[in-house]
Formats: structure tokens, C-alpha cells, sequence
């Protein structure tokens, strides 16, 4: 009998045996119901194949003879049984098709069930199955065998060392349960001779198992728990916790049920959460309310005696705790989101509007004396408080839970190594149980031999890839990458490690793909990004050397194209990861950006100002025109030089002026009105005399937005009249003074009189063109 670590080696050494006897293979596939979860931990397989002559072990107790773990070997079958003959009994027996089921232990539920022969090939057996065997020639097969005490349960099934044959043994096959050695160096022999420890009743002392107990929906639901199926008859006749005691005492008390009890139970309210605190910031909430000579009244009643309202709290402080458990702590990122919250916070409203709320109200209202509409203000403010109060004590909690979480790092740290090492195993894995589901797939199927091979060569080149944790904590040059693996694991330690070598191969083939993964050539190649870096990659020859490094020159010459199909896939698992990674990166910087963008836009959209018009405020139908005078209140506060442009004349500041009663003199400077109206626009609460702007219908529109070009109302055959009056001033080209000459324009934007021909008009054509209402003029200081 050969015994092997795993049950791929198994089946593949079982597979080889069939085939050397030139018979007939016969598969069984079995007939399956259920979840595949537990199908896949069936102890009958999926598919049995059989030849005759074959040795098989029996997988189940079937009497007293027929009993698991008895072999014998394959007489004669058919499609619906299977004859065995088993030589220590001397007996021959038709063996057919048993159901295998995996049951809920709880609720006795049928979980999946296989209709399949209890049978088992046995030209080997993994060490697993041959527990509790005692096996008269061994062959013990060690490679694999990586769970401690599993080569000592192998050579175990030996009756002596003479029949026994232990193969490609290593010293790092040898390893100790940490468990069983704190057992030992704690062991005490001091026993208890009654041994009731072991049957001790076990009650949850965490709080949130007491409120799911204390609270749950189904009356008979058990609070007790014990480690033995033989008390599950006693629970329900033990006496009640005292947590149990302190829950019926309030649900007595709020039904009214209960009034002559004076027993004073503890509180299970924090040591935080304090009565006058909650009277007090109810208080506070309806402070200078027309509720407040009411509300007080009533709080005064429920300050003089307290017993009922702290049962009421307490209950709802209960029941709010396991709404927040269930919402909350029990999803599945284990973390608090606004979804979560919502949830929670739907489930206090309806337990607000809910009868046992109201019912609860009322009974309180009639021991106090109180009336109801107030005192259910009152009750409810008292649930929002708690509630309030719990989200901010779970969310702590969470958080301090919670991992913080960090950026990656880069690759030049242990952390960076240790995930790149990580990643690199997990690479590896995937691709192993990829092949191993093809060579199960295969296995005694003579058409399919050939694919068979393939496939277990690429199986054996990845198998020289990894190494156990054991022998890499012992011989690693870079112990320190495999922490990050480590904290991966779970209680079984099943993750695949890699050797220092093929580590080595995958940190540059990570510094390769980090040059080609950048945004350049996202926006280059956009979809076909993926495509163009791994082509760039498989170009890279020192990555090929590296990986070909990792194997003896007879297996690259012998395997050769085996190991390029192996290299093409790793480097193409390894890279969807890497892209993975970095395709969620751009997206995040894109959100970044864009984010960044919509700031600015928002920015540029604040510094904008807000566009008024004459028509505008002409066309304002509001009150007084109170539209008009809060976009002017809006425009002032946001823009400190709102109105202050080219856009705005004089003549249109003047009149809106005028309308806020400011008397206003022609020689003042525009820059001078403007921050007069501002004072008077943000310090008033409407405008003084609105009905100035009706006798302007037909007016010029003075003031125009940025497209002001495209949109210039102009009155039929008007004229411009070129203002030529005195001003007391220079011209701002020449500088000299004003004198009585015809050939004087006015600036539209700063009001500053120059000469005509100062600034090219000379011609009566030129002055005529200047005529026109629609045509501005500006002098050379306000168009630099």
C-alpha cells in the first residue's frame, strides 16, 4: 500500500496502476444534490473508477464486519453494482449505491447529499484516509506532507519496520503543533474527578449575544448553551440568568403587569448615560419653544420618581443596542456606511410608530399622571438621545477595529516586497489549481492521457517554484518579506509560498511592469493598454533568463516548450493583478481631478458676477422689486468689484442710486458711487423708490453682460450727441487742460474727456460715427 500527502498524488499514482493492467476502466459518476460547498467534502468522490482486480477500501460502516477502512478487491461489476472480495473476512459482497448526506447539526436540514458506491480505489491512499489502518506492507511517499504529525500518522499504519518504505524524505517534513506545545508546557494534573467543567452551562457574556437572547423574536428561543447534546433536554428546565430575571421584571413593569414588585434591579445603562444628563438636554431642546411650560411640567412628574422611566430607558437602550448590532455591526465590510446607518435609522422610526410604543406611553402617562401628547414628546426626544448615542458608541468602536489603511508601498520596503512576494504566491496557486482540475479531470480516461501528461509536467514545473514556510523561515536571505504573507493567513495555513529565486524573478518582472504602467500609455493605447504592456514584457529577455534560472538545465532542455507556456501564463496572471491595481489607481486620480476641476469651475462661477440690466430690473414684477435688490445685496457680498467694470456706465450706477435715495453728484467719481450704493444696498431691506425704473420703458439698456455685443438695443434713429461742455480737467493723452474747442469726447467707461485728435478723430465721418447710441467709445487707458 502507498500512501501519499495528497490526493492528487493519489489519484495520479491510482490512475498509473489502472492503466498498467490493460483492463476495462469503469467510471460511477454519482448522482448529487445540494451546495457544492459541502459536495466538495463529500468522503465518496464525484467520480469512481474501477478495473477488475482492482484493491478498494470501503468508506463506510455498513455492519459489524463490513466496517470503514476494510480493502479488498474488484470480482465483477456492472452498471448498477460492484462485487468485491475482501480476504481477511473471506467473503464476497454485491456492493450498490449509497446516499452520503451532510445535514444542518441544528436544524437537521439536508445540506447536499451524493448517491454514490461507498467504495474507494486503493492502490494508494492519502495519509488522511488511512488513519486508524494497519497496513502490513507500506510505502510511505513524503513529499507534501507539510501538516505536523502527518509523516508519523503514515509510517504509524506499519506493523514492522521490515515492510516499510519511506521515500524522498526531508528533515523539514518533521514539525510540532504550536498548540499542542503550550498544551504541554501548560499542562496541570490536577483534575476535577466530577468533571463538571466539561459540561458547564456556557452563557455569552458579550453584550451583543445578551440583546439578540434577551430580545429575540421567538418566544422559545433558548438562552442557554452547552458543549454536550446530552443537556440539550435540560436547557429549557434551567433556571433563568439573571440578565433573563431582569428583562421579564421590565417587560412586567412596562405592561403594567407588575406594579406591586418593589424590586430594585441593576442598571445595564453605561456609566456615561446618566438621568439628569437626559433631562437635562431634553430640557435644552425645547427651550424657548411654545412647548416648553408643558414639557417641563411633565419632566417634572418623571424627575420626582424615577424607577419607571429608568425601566423605560433601559428596555429601549436594549432594544435600540440590538437594532444597531443587527444594521450595523453585522455586514459584511464591517464597517459603517451611510446605508448601514439609514437601515438603522428606519428601524428606530417604525419602533416610534409602532403600537408597543404607544402602548408603553400610555401606561406610563397613567402612573405619572402626565398628559400623553407631551409625554410621548417627551419619550420620543428620549429614543432619538439614545440613538444618537449608541451610532457614536458603535462608531468608535468600529474604528478603533479598524485597520487604517494605507497606500501601497513601494517596492523598496519590506511591506512592498512582502506584497509583491504575496501576490507572486497567489500567481503560482491559481495556476497550480488550474492544472489540477485538468489532471482531475483526465484521470482514467485512456483518450485523454496526453493531456493528462501535459498537464502534470506544468504541474511539476510549478511545484519547483514553491517551498514551505517551515524551510524559508529557516533558510530565507529575506525572512522579512514573508510577514506580509503571514498576516494573509487563516488558521489552516493554506497559502503558497515561493522561493527566494522565483521571489528574485518576480521583483523585476514588477520594476518592468511599473515602467510600462503609466497614464501616457493608458491615454495612449487606452483599451488595448493591457495588450501593449504585456507584449513589452514577454520582449524582455532578462526576465526569460531570470525565470529559466530557476530550473536544472535537463528540465529546460527537456521541457522546454512546456516552460514557455508556463512563463507566458505567469507573466499574464501577475500583470491582470499589477493592471488591476493600477487601473484602480487612475480612476481614483481621475476622481481626484475632476474633483479639482469642478472646484475651479465652482470658484470661477462664485467670481463671476451675476449679470444686471436695465431691462432686468424693469422687468422685475416682484414687490418694491425685491428681486433687484437681492441680486445686488448677492452681487455685493460675493464680488468686491461687482458693477465696478467696462460694462457698467455711470449713468446706469446713478440711476440705481437714485432709486436707493442717494443723491448723487456728476463730478463723483463711478468707483466713489459704487461703494456708496454698496453701503446702502447691504444695510438696507428694500429698495426706496422701485417705481423710478417704470418711467424708463423705452430707455437705452445701459448695463450688458459678456455677449453684450451680440445683444445691443438701440433706440430707432438715435443719435449720440458728443458731449462738448466744460470739464474742469486735462486730457488724459495731451494732459492739457480743457479748453473751449469742439473736438472733446467723453470716455463711456472712466468718464475722462481727451481730445478728437488725440485719439485719431479728425474727420466729420469719424465724429459721425461716434453718433449711434449702440457704439461706445473708450479712451486709450481703458482699452490697454
Amino acid at each position: 500500500m502507498h500512501l501519499f500527502a495528497t490526493n492528487l498524488q493519489s489519484n495520479l499514482y491510482n490512475n498509473d496502476k489502472s492503466l498498467q493492467t490493460n483492463e476495462q476502466i469503469k467510471s460511477f459518476i454519482s448522482v448529487d444534490k445540494g451546495d457544492a460547498k459541502y459536495l466538495n467534502k463529500m468522503q465518496a468522490s464525484k467520480t469512481l473508477s474501477v478495473v477488475k482486480g482492482c484493491p478498494v477500501m470501503l468508506l463506510k460502516n455498513l455492519s459489524n464486519t463490513l466496517v470503514h477502512g476494510l480493502i479488498g478487491s474488484v470480482k465483477s461489476f456492472d452498471e448498477n453494482n460492484i462485487t468485491v472480495h475482501f480476504q481477511k473476512l473471506n467473503t464476497i459482497h454485491t456492493f450498490t449505491r449509497h446516499i452520503f448526506k451532510t445535514v444542518h447539526p441544528l436544524t437537521k436540514e439536508i445540506l447536499a447529499s451524493r448517491e454514490q458506491f461507498p467504495l474507494t480505489l486503493a492502490y494508494s491512499l492519502t495519509i488522511h484516509k488511512a488513519q486508524g489502518l494497519t497496513i502490513d506492507s507500506l510505502v510511505v511517499h513524503c513529499e507534501n506532507a507539510n501538516m505536523p504529525g502527518q509523516i508519523a500518522v503514515a509510517i504509524g499504519r506499519a506493523v514492522n519496520t521490515t515492510n516499510l518504505q519511506v521515500l524522498n524524505f526531508d528533515p523539514k517534513y518533521i514539525k510540532t503543533n504550536n498548540l499542542l506545545e503550550n498544551v504541554f508546557e501548560n499542562f496541570d494534573k490536577n483534575f476535577e474527578t466530577h468533571l463538571n467543567c466539561c459540561k458547564q452551562i456556557f452563557i455569552s457574556q458579550s453584550m451583543e449575544n445578551d440583546l439578540l437572547d434577551l430580545f429575540s423574536e421567538e418566544e422559545n428561543e433558548e438562552l442557554y448553551f452547552s458543549d454536550s447534546s446530552e443537556h440539550k433536554g435540560n436547557e429549557e428546565e434551567a433556571s433563568q440568568s439573571h440578565h433573563d430575571m431582569w428583562a421579564a421584571q421590565i417587560l412586567l413593569h412596562l405592561s403594567g403587569e407588575n406594579e406591586n414588585n418593589n424590586n430594585e434591579l441593576p442598571s445595564i445603562l453605561p456609566s456615561n448615560i446618566n438621568l439628569n444628563d437626559i433631562f437635562q438636554s431634553l430640557s435644552n431642546e425645547y427651550k424657548d419653544t411654545p412647548m416648553e411650560e408643558k414639557i417641563n411640567k411633565s419632566m417634572a412628574a418623571l424627575e420626582n420618581d424615577k424607577s419607571e422611566i429608568k425601566l423605560f430607558i433601559e428596555y429601549y437602550f436594549l432594544k435600540i443596542n440590538q437594532y444597531a448590532y443587527e444594521n450595523i455591526c453585522q455586514n459584511e465590510n464591517n464597517k459603517i456606511e451611510q446605508k448601514y446607518i439609514t437601515l438603522f435609522n428606519g428601524n428606530i422610526n417604525n419602533l416610534i410608530q409602532s403600537d408597543d410604543f404607544e402602548q408603553k406611553c400610555k401606561n406610563l402617562c397613567e402612573y405619572y399622571s402626565v398628559d400623553l401628547n407631551n409625554t410621548k414628546c417627551i419619550l420620543t426626544s428620549i429614543i432619538i438621545f439614545l440613538r444618537k448615542y449608541i451610532i457614536k458608541l458603535y462608531s468608535q468602536e468600529m474604528k478603533d477595529e479598524k485597520i487604517i489603511e494605507r497606500d501601497l508601498p513601494t517596492e523598496k520596503t519590506n511591506e512592498g516586497k512582502g506584497a509583491t512576494r504575496y501576490v507572486a504566491g497567489y500567481c503560482v496557486a491559481k495556476l497550480r489549481n488550474k492544472y489540477m482540475k485538468k489532471v482531475n479531470s483526465t484521470l482514467f480516461k485512456t483518450n485523454k492521457q496526453t493531456e493528462l501528461s501535459n498537464a502534470r509536467k506544468k504541474l511539476q514545473l510549478l511545484n519547483n517554484l514553491t517551498e514551505t514556510q517551515s524551510a524559508l523561515l529557516e533558510q530565507s536571505t529575506s525572512k522579512e518579506t514573508l510577514t506580509f504573507t503571514e498576516s494573509k493567513q487563516n488558521l489552516n495555513k493554506g497559502l503558497t509560498h515561493i522561493t527566494d529565486a522565483c521571489f528574485n524573478f518576480f521583483e523585476n518582472l514588477t520594476k518592468n511592469i511599473k515602467s510600462h504602467e503609466t497614464y501616457a500609455n493608458l491615454y495612449e493605447h487606452k483599451e488595448n493598454s493591457f495588450l501593449h504592456i504585456k507584449n513589452e514584457i514577454l520582449k524582455n529577455n532578462e526576465n526569460v533568463k531570470l525565470f529559466l534560472n530557476l530550473f536544472p538545465c535537463r528540465v529546460i532542455k527537456t521541457m522546454g516548450n512546456d516552460l514557455h507556456l508556463v512563463y507566458n501564463e505567469i507573466v499574464n496572471r501577475f500583470l491582470k493583478v499589477s493592471f488591476s491595481k493600477f487601473r484602480r489607481d487612475f480612476l481614483k486620480h481621475l476622481k481626484v481631478e475632476k474633483s479639482k476641476c469642478l472646484r475651479q469651475k465652482i470658484l470661477q462661477t462664485q467670481k463671476k458676477q451675476d449679470i444686471i440690466t436695465l431691462n432686468d430690473i424693469q422687468n422685475d414684477k416682484s414687490s418694491g422689486r425685491i428681486v433687484t435688490h437681492l441680486k445686488l445685496k448677492t452681487g455685493f457680498l460675493q464680488n468686491e468689484d461687482y458693477l465696478n467694470n467696462s460694462k457698467c456706465t455711470k449713468k446706469f450706477i446713478s440711476l440705481i442710486c437714485t432709486a436707493y435715495g442717494l443723491t448723487v453728484n456728476a463730478n463723483t467719481k463711478k468707483n466713489e458711487m459704487i461703494e456708496t450704493l454698496k453701503e446702502v444696498v447691504l444695510n438696507c431691506e428694500t429698495m426706496l423708490t422701485p417705481q423710478l425704473f417704470d418711467c424708463n420703458k423705452n430707455d437705452e439698456t445701459i448695463h450688458v453682460d459678456e455677449n453684450a455685443d451680440k445683444r445691443k438695443t438701440t433706440t430707432k434713429n438715435a443719435k449720440r450727441q458728443v458731449k462738448k461742455k466744460k470739464k474742469m480737467n486735462c486730457c488724459s493723452v495731451c494732459n492739457k487742460k480743457f479748453d473751449e474747442s469742439p473736438d472733446w469726447i467723453q470716455c463711456d467707461s472712466c468718464d475722462d474727456w481727451v481730445h478728437g485728435s488725440c485719439v485719431g478723430i479728425v474727420t466729420e465721418e469719424q465724429w459721425k460715427s461716434y453718433e449711434p447710441v449702440d457704439v461706445n467709445f473708450f479712451c486709450p487707458t481703458c482699452t490697454k
